[in-house]
């Protein structure tokens, strides 16, 4: 993950786990979410386990809670389900434009990225607006 990483989505593929979406680019890789999140905050000398617990302690969320992964650089993430959810991605608050609800499927949401690109999510808008906002206030918070 890098200040380029706009979205991490789960896939069930038998040559890779997830796609991240970065920049106009989309990378195909053979390893989950979280396994790339936790790689990432151990980077920063951390683990996911150590910022988790301190964006609780610090804010006072407890579920699906944003991830501080690069201080320095000011890269958060959030869940759009639990983590521990297979089903789980990750959006990139810094990279997107706007949530808005599927006018086709209300249960999807449609990210739009500050660079036009746009993906589905099977997450109701609502869930990841407030997911956005929670965000902003770790931000906020940490910053």
């Amino acid at each position: 993950m890098n200040q380029h990483t706009m979205a991490i989505v789960p896939v069930a593929h038998t040559d890779y786990d997830t796609t991240v979406f970065e920049g106009d680019q989309q990378l195909f890789v053979k390893q989950t979410a979280m396994e790339q999140l936790k790689q990432d905050c151990l980077k920063d000398c951390s683990s996911y386990e150590g910022r988790r617990m301190a964006v609780t302690f610090r804010t006072g969320i407890e579920r699906k809670a944003p991830i501080p992964i690069n201080f320095l650089l000011k890269i958060y993430a959030f869940p759009t389900h639990s983590p521990k959810n297979p089903n789980c991605s990750w959006l990139f608050p810094a990279h997107i434009h706007s949530i808005t609800a599927n006018p086709k499927d209300a249960q999807q949401s449609i990210i739009t990225f500050k660079n036009g690109r746009s993906i589905v999510l099977n997450t109701p808008a609502i869930i990841l607006n407030k997911q956005m906002h929670r965000t902003t206030y770790c931000i906020y918070v940490f910053s």
